[in-house]
């Protein structure tokens, strides 16, 4: 109001005498229990080649009294892998969890490629960690582990460059490959023999090692006291046509368990051919030599489809029908390879396969005559055309190698044809008109109640024995 006054009395405060119950205080503990984070590494080697992988342990140990809140520990590499305890999520070099609970530890498994060092050099691999609780000793928040390099080196090679493996791998690695490998370690060293070279593509085989050793494929044990051990492969060059150890194989399913008359069979060796060469056809036969090239069974000259330097395609002859075994060579230019005994059996189904491999989509056309492949399946109920060999005896029996015609000559055992699993009706088989006696064509009509799919296994059989598993057809 105007002119008017108000007067406000403030009571006198009295001597402190310690808080009051409803006085405005926050009690604030001088020393609040803490979390204390310590890091601990080790590694599974003290010692490593490199390139060698190395396991690193690093466990991260809480030893303060209240938890430790979003823990992350860190290495100073990148790792091929990480693996972390509990609910610890690893991301590149760095591990996080969201709480270690007072007496209790997590841990992450590392492991790491080692770098390439010199002997004697030492990797040191640096670990940290930090976490967003209060720590009470941050000495120990950091660690490393320390591993030596230690290894020989091994120097293979050979004057011809050819190639060798390495401790049974299946891979082949190049004359004048270095490997670091642990002292007093066993390591193996194979050079296949023959083998095609480097040098103008000519053929070789291994006579010995540098030492005099013929052992082959060979274990050496480089000593801790080596530094650089050489390994060195001596061969021979050879221009003599000869055929790989069970080189001989069925053409549509690669089986060498045995062979049929008039089955075509692939070659496979070394100095077999000059010059790529393909069949020829002269009055209405295949013709038994491609070039300089002729492959004999028992002496008998085999009509040829095919000729390079290492393979040859041959129908094997009607003539060898009853033979327990027949003796195969292939004759460059008049010399021959050392003959290979093989067995002679009644039948030995094969298929043909769309890659050539004698697995997978098989070679065969639908009932419009298109080709069968999963974006073109056959339909189920309709007829499928396969192509093979290894039918064994055919009636009428054509010439070697002849072309087929009308009427074509049928297989004398009996045909039968599984698609999906299920017995297929067998519309055809016998020869295919326009291709050399030897390939086989059944026509079979698909089960129609099988599903769909584009893999559906398909077996034809001729007697009791049957084609390679794993060949396939679409079914739609």
């Amino acid at each position: 109001m105007a002119g008017s006054s108000v007067t406000v009395n403030v009571p006198e405060l009295g001597a402190a005498s310690g808080p009051r119950t409803n006085a405005w205080f926050a009690k604030v503990d001088p020393d609040p229990p803490q979390a204390d984070v310590a890091v601990s590494v080790q590694s599974d080697a003290a010692a490593f080649v490199p390139g060698q992988t190395i396991t690193y342990t690093i466990v991260a140990a809480n030893r303060g009294a209240a938890p430790a809140e979003d823990v992350e520990v860190s290495v100073d590499a990148t790792p091929l892998s990480c693996r972390a305890s509990g609910q610890g999520l690893c991301s590149g070099s760095r591990a996080s969890f969201p709480s270690i609970a007072p007496g209790q530890s997590e841990s992450i498994e590392l492991q790491l490629k080692m770098p390439s060092l010199a002997n004697g050099d030492k990797y040191v691999a640096q670990v940290s960690s930090r976490s967003l609780t209060s720590d009470t000793n941050q000495d120990n928040n950091a660690t490393s582990a320390v591993t030596v390099a230690n290894a020989v080196t091994l120097y293979v090679t050979s004057e011809l460059r050819c190639s060798f493996r390495f401790n049974g791998g299946s891979g082949l690695f190049p004359s004048g490959r270095y490997f670091d490998v642990a002292p007093d370690s066993k390591v193996t060293i194979e050079w296949p023999s023959p083998q095609i070279t480097p040098v103008g593509g000519l053929a070789a085989v291994f006579v010995s090692w540098s030492d005099g050793s013929t052992e082959n494929p060979r274990t050496f044990t480089p000593a801790a006291s080596d530094s650089v051990v050489t390994l060195s492969g001596v061969f021979r060059l050879f221009i003599t046509p000869l055929v790989s150890s069970g080189g001989i194989a069925n053409a549509g399913s690669y089986a060498s368990e045995g062979f049929s008359p008039g089955e075509i069979v692939t070659i496979f060796g070394f100095n077999l051919s000059g010059p790529v060469a393909t069949a020829q056809v002269s009055g209405g036969q295949l013709t038994t030599q491609l070039g300089g090239t002729r492959v004999l069974f028992d002496g008998l000259a085999a009509p040829l489809l095919y000729a390079s330097g290492t393979s040859v395609s041959a129908i094997v002859p009607y003539d060898i029908a009853g033979k327990a075994s027949t003796a195969v060579l292939v004759q460059v230019n008049g010399t021959n390879s050392p003959p290979v005994q093989v067995p002679v059996i009644d039948a030995a189904p094969g298929l043909f396969t769309a890659n050539a491999s004698g697995s997978g989509q098989a070679a065969a056309l639908n009932q419009d005559g298109s080709v069968n492949s999963p974006s073109n399946p056959a339909v189920a109920g309709q007829v499928i055309v396969l192509f093979g060999t290894g039918e064994g005896l055919v009636a009428p029996l054509p010439a070697n190698g002849a072309i087929v015609g009308y009427p074509a000559p049928a297989p004398v055992l009996p045909v039968t044809v599984t698609i999906g699993g299920l017995p297929a009706r067998v519309l055809y088989a016998g020869g295919a008109p326009g291709e050399p006696a030897g390939v086989v064509q059944v026509n079979a009509e698909i089960p129609a109640n099988l599903p769909a799919r584009p893999d559906t296994p398909v077996v034809w059989n001729a007697g009791s024995k049957s084609s390679q598993s794993g060949v396939t057809i679409a079914v739609n």
